[in-house]
């Protein structure tokens, strides 16, 4: 018995391809066989063919294409008698032709047979090859028990095939996703309903084919040839999607073991049950958002004076994140908004340009409170921001003067879906124990500060890395001091600065 199993492109001049073309390519369906020494053996080779073509039509995880059968053999005639035993991607780089003309016409697997006359017996060698590369994915040769007799052949046909089909190192694949509700191509033979089960993509990373986890589904409903479950966990949105791998979480193949071993810093998810990890810093999100908001400006002296001015400001904001696990990740984030001001008790004073911007830097942790299904995802950050009001002077009698509020921030929220397209979540921001600054950046002796931000928040999915956002927020920002001296106004008392907006943005996943 022979075993061998390659994932490895050969070719220098291949791209590298998306998840989906590479599933497509390596999706295990529509077959074809062929017998490479028919020639030399041509009764036992059309006994162990028809034998091949019965076993791939009676089982229903196998496609097989008869419109493409005999353009394959035609195929094969017209390439020298070569032996292929031991087998090799090299050795079948002579069938590259045949194969790709395969490809074209949809054919994306091919089992090879080659009949091995030894002195006294004789063996029969099977190869299960990929027509978008060549690639010999896996080989098994068993031996005829009496090779005086046509039925030994059949025997030892079904015996290898049913041992090749084993190394395909996937139980079955994705054939459609409608919501949460997915639909599997194998049935009552490989499932049974309750199961939990780990879904793959392929990807080409630095020339060799890897698997990457994409989620985690629950088997809901068997049939004969088919079966239905629901997405319970997935790295992002749709992310698991048609032509995704299925193994089963309680014994995963020791091909695919030693596949995912190589992806560093990762472990499958099969081996965990209900929790669910993602390949370290290489996944995140970024956030664009646009729209105008209210912002109002507030002074108060000791006295009881209040100046106080409303001013639409125009801004956006970018936030990023970096996944280092599917739990925790980091966030960086950018505000900025523009207006014009008049900035002076002077009649005739001129209006300045007045700016807030902020940045933010934070370590966070999420969980889903009902892992592994699918349910509400509660999360917590930590890290430093600031947020700053710049005001410039425009005359000897000012109203206002710039602020600026740091300080070590905190930030927690949750979001829920609805269902599978639209999620609602709302955030809560604050600076805990921050500094005040003020023109000309003096640090103010303060009491009663106030920093933080409120959000609530709606996504829609409108495809699988795309997200349409929109959020409606207010900010307050103020602080009080007794020490008048200590400020850039000398009788100011109390400032604030409060902002209500609403924003309209874009998710990107990557």
């Amino acid at each position: 018995m022979m075993k061998q199993l390659l994932f490895s492109i050969l070719s220098v001049s291949w791209v590298a391809f998306a998840s989906s073309q590479l599933d497509d390519q390596y999706s295990y369906k529509g077959f074809v066989v062929g017998i490479v020494n028919a020639k030399t053996q041509p009764v036992f080779a059309d006994q162990v063919e028809s034998e091949l073509i019965a076993l791939l039509q009676a089982n229903p995880r196998f496609d097989f294409l008869e419109k493409n059968q005999e353009l394959f053999k035609q195929g094969l005639k017209s390439v020298a008698n070569i032996s292929i035993n031991p087998a090799s991607t090299e050795k079948l780089n002579i069938y590259d032709g045949v194969f790709k003309d395969q490809y074209v016409k949809g054919t994306r697997s091919v089992i090879l047979a080659e009949i091995i006359k030894e002195e006294s017996d004789y063996q029969i060698n099977l190869s299960l090859v990929i027509t978008a590369t060549g690639e010999l994915i896996a080989s098994e040769t068993v031996s005829v028990g009496n090779p005086k007799s046509l039925d030994s052949f059949v025997v030892a046909t079904r015996e290898g095939l049913g041992e090749l089909t084993k190394k395909i190192p996937f139980d079955a694949s994705i054939l459609k996703r409608d919501g949460y509700l997915v639909v599997i191509d194998r049935g009552a033979r490989v499932f049974r309903p309750g199961t939990q089960v780990s879904v793959f993509t392929m990807e080409n990373k630095n020339g060799k084919v890897l698997l990457e986890e994409t989620g985690l589904i629950g088997i809901t409903q068997v049939e004969e040839n088919l079966t239905f479950g629901k997405v319970m966990v997935e790295k992002r949105p749709y992310e698991v999607a048609r032509g995704n791998k299925l193994q089963f979480s309680d014994s995963p193949p020791m091909e695919v073991a030693s596949l995912l071993d190589a992806a560093e810093g990762r472990e499958p998810a099969s081996l965990w049950g209900n929790e669910f990890e993602v390949s370290k810093g290489k996944l995140g999100v970024v956030n664009l958002d646009l729209g105008p908001s209210l912002l109002t400006l507030s002074n108060k002296t000791g006295a009881g004076a209040e100046a106080k001015v409303n001013k639409v400001l125009p801004g956006g904001s970018l936030n990023g994140e970096i996944w280092l696990t599917s739990k925790y990740y980091i966030n960086v984030g950018l505000n900025y908004g523009a207006a014009s001001l008049v900035n002076s008790n002077q009649a005739g004073s001129k209006s300045v340009g007045m700016t807030v911007s902020a940045f933010k830097l934070l370590v966070g942790y999420r969980l889903n409170i009902f892992a592994p299904s699918s349910g509400p995802i509660v999360y917590f950050r930590g890290g430093y921001g600031t947020q700053s009001f710049a005001i410039p002077d425009n005359g000897s009698t000012v109203i206002f003067k710039s602020t600026a509020y740091s300080g070590p921030m905190i930030s927690g929220g949750v979001s829920f879906p609805v269902n599978d397209k639209v999620g609602l979540g709302l955030d809560i921001t604050s600076l805990i124990f921050p500094s005040v600054s003020e023109t000309p950046l003096q640090t103010v002796a303060s009491s009663n500060i106030s920093a933080w931000t409120f959000v609530l928040k709606t996504t829609y999915n409108y495809r699988r890395d795309i997200d349409f956002v929109g959020k409606l927020f207010f900010q307050r920002f103020g602080s009080e001091s007794p020490a008048q001296t200590t400020r850039a106004l000398s009788s100011l008392n109390t400032s604030s600065q409060s902002t209500k907006g609403l924003m309209f943005g874009v998710s990107y996943y990557y």
